[in-house]
């Protein structure tokens, strides 16, 4: 991607200024295909675009002014951030877009004429700025919106205070008290997601101390006591990736914007994330641990999920959630452009060029069972051969059921029913009704950990929806029993699953992302069946496609004892497939539950399996 030569670039700048400059060129690339004159498109790839993309891009400026940044696609910075305030559409932006304009404005003092945003606006002009801060009139939907909503709003109401536009202090007062027992609610200051208190942990326990860092001086002792567990959550389950989170909703490119933002906020407010369950302790600094982390998630960013035209590909490339489908590209692209500002205004950036890989000790050996409450958890799992994590929680679709979790390794659909590495009873449809996915869903009713092994039981196999759905139908009822163990690269599962009425159709199924796997399956009657999944939309998992998907057909019975493994296999990269010396060396391995031998070019960086001939 290649935007203006910046002019706020200089040589020997910080890791925080590279990774500004990489946005600046992001949103220089942007301007340049889609947005001259700094005039967003009204319709973006036959979607509207919405008040929460021009917020969010807003956001993005106001960070980079703050960031040091004074001239952008060749306009003055303050210019451009007035051109893009100027489409906001105030009555229509709400919630988290009002707090973003209301912080935005305020980075340049108080509502009034002395603020650069605000000086030479008309009556009209000012009045819809206004409203564009104000969410208010959500109040009253509260208890049909998820629990974070109360943060949101409380952050609206605190922006608007800050820059002279509250009217009304005592709604503050009380959406800050109620923000404060949201994260006192659990004694740990996980964040349960769930209307219904269910068990449904994800990103948002890590995001929502991140969203409430602007009220972290109101908030006080529950804030910095919950940050400090989220801190030490993702210092226990991190992937070597750089991603913080690799289960639920919001993965993928925002999992790793993720893992910068929070690296930000441990090393600028303090914290060190000396992690009481053990974390990755190969790294006796905590602050260089989160040094290192942040900056290798940092490293790439933009290459890795942008396209030359600085819009975000996660929808090319991966899959996202439905309500962040392509009617908010636009939106997602700021909204991390934003997040990647913020970090580089904290100093946060990516790693020395010279930096070839994670500095020693960064990612040790774990097995670490972190209870968030009395029946819900993660599994975090690493040593010499393999890394995982199974999240053991609530959540109807197949980015929350117990499954083993590495990018690029062990994967799944996103928010879909096509549930990978668990036991899937199949419900056929018919003209009116669409086929059913059942699944043994929620947080467990017991979860035991010993030493690379984890056990797990379940009552009920439920219909697997996505996220903002009703559930479709009533469960199935059985049982089902899990023990995961580790062998050196192996992941064994025992399985012990009961049912009311034999299942008409039981299958696992097993996706490859990146790497074949070697499927084995014994103790029951089975089948397995190989299937080409590539360029198959509905296997793509947060961080990218699937090439093949390995089924095991289970012989239906009301009780079913089986043993089943999955075995990462050698890559063997080659300059000529076709070539009978390197179809008679590797020819062998070349088939699925083997290996897979592949051509490639020689292009320094990139992937080339275990063995390069």
């Amino acid at each position: 991607m290649r935007g203006q030569d910046n002019p706020n670039r200089c040589e020997g700048s910080s890791p925080g200024h590279a990774l500004r400059d990489e946005v600046v060129a992001a949103l220089e690339s942007f301007v340049s295909h889609h947005a001259p004159r700094w005039e967003l498109p009204r319709t973006f790839g036959g979607h509207l675009v919405g008040p929460d993309a021009v917020a969010d891009l807003a956001f993005t400026l106001g960070w980079l002014h703050q960031g040091g940044v004074d001239t952008i696609a060749g306009r003055p910075l303050v210019d451009a951030l007035r051109d893009v305030m100027n489409q906001i559409d105030g009555p229509a932006t709400h919630t988290f877009f009002s707090s973003r304009v209301a912080e935005t404005i305020g980075r340049f003092g108080r509502f009034d004429d002395d603020n650069a945003l605000v000086r030479g606006l008309d009556p009209t002009a000012r009045a819809n700025l206004a409203a564009a801060c104000d969410s208010t009139e959500v109040l009253g939907l509260l208890d049909a919106l998820p629990r974070n909503y109360l943060a949101v709003l409380a952050r609206c109401e605190l922006a608007r205070e800050r820059i002279g536009l509250l009217d009304d202090p005592e709604t503050l007062s009380h959406l800050l008290a109620a923000t404060r027992e949201l994260l006192a609610d659990n004694p740990s200051g996980y964040l349960d997601d769930s209307q219904e208190r269910a068990g449904r942990y994800d990103i948002y326990t890590a995001d929502l101390y991140l969203f409430c860092e602007p009220m972290a001086e109101e908030l006080g002792e529950v804030w910095s006591r919950g940050m400090r567990s989220a801190l030490d959550l993702v210092h226990t389950i991190a992937s070597s990736d750089g991603s913080a989170f690799t289960w639920g909703r919001s993965t993928g490119a925002l999992s790793r914007a993720l893992t910068i933002e929070l690296a930000a906020v441990a090393l600028t407010t303090g914290f060190t994330a000396e992690s009481e369950l053990g974390g990755p302790a190969a790294s006796p600094d905590a602050h260089a641990w989160w040094h290192e982390f942040g900056a290798m998630a940092a490293e790439g960013f933009i290459a890795d999920w942008f396209g030359d035209d600085g819009v975000i590909a996660a929808h090319a490339r991966a899959a996202v959630e439905a309500y962040r489908g392509p009617q908010r590209r636009l939106q997602m692209t700021f909204d991390v452009l934003g997040k990647l500002a913020e970090a580089a205004a904290r100093e946060i950036g990516p790693r020395s060029p010279r930096a070839e890989a994670p500095a020693p000790g960064t990612f040790g050996h774990r097995d670490h069972l972190v209870r968030f409450d009395d029946r819900a958890g993660v599994w975090s799992f690493r040593d010499d051969s393999t890394e995982f994590v199974v999240p053991f929680v609530a959540g109807p679709s197949s980015d929350y059921v117990a499954a083993p979790r590495r990018p690029g390794l062990y994967g799944s659909p996103v928010d879909s029913t096509l549930a990978a590495f668990v036991p899937l009873i199949h419900r056929r449809g018919d003209a009116l009704t669409p086929q059913r996915r059942f699944a043994a869903t929620g947080a467990p009713r017991s979860l035991g950990h010993g030493q690379s092994r984890l056990d797990a039981a379940w009552d009920g196999f439920a219909a697997l929806h996505p996220i903002d759905d009703s559930p479709p139908c009533e469960p199935i009822d059985g049982s089902r029993h899990l023990t995961i163990s580790t062998d050196g690269a192996t992941l064994n599962f025992s399985e012990s699953l009961r049912f009311a009425e034999t299942p008409e159709s039981l299958t696992i199924s097993v996706p490859e992302y990146g790497r074949p796997f070697r499927v084995r399956v014994d103790g029951h009657p089975a089948r397995l069946v190989h299937a080409d999944v590539s360029g198959v939309a509905e296997w793509r998992s947060a961080w990218g496609p699937a090439r093949a998907v390995t089924e095991i057909e289970l012989e239906p019975a009301r009780a079913i004892d089986v043993a089943w493994s999955v075995t990462p296999i050698p890559v063997v990269s080659v300059f000529d497939n076709d070539h009978h010396y390197t179809r008679a060396v590797y020819g062998a391995v070349d088939s699925p539950g083997a290996g897979s031998v592949r051509t490639v070019d020689w292009r320094p960086g990139d992937p080339l399996g275990d063995v390069l001939h």
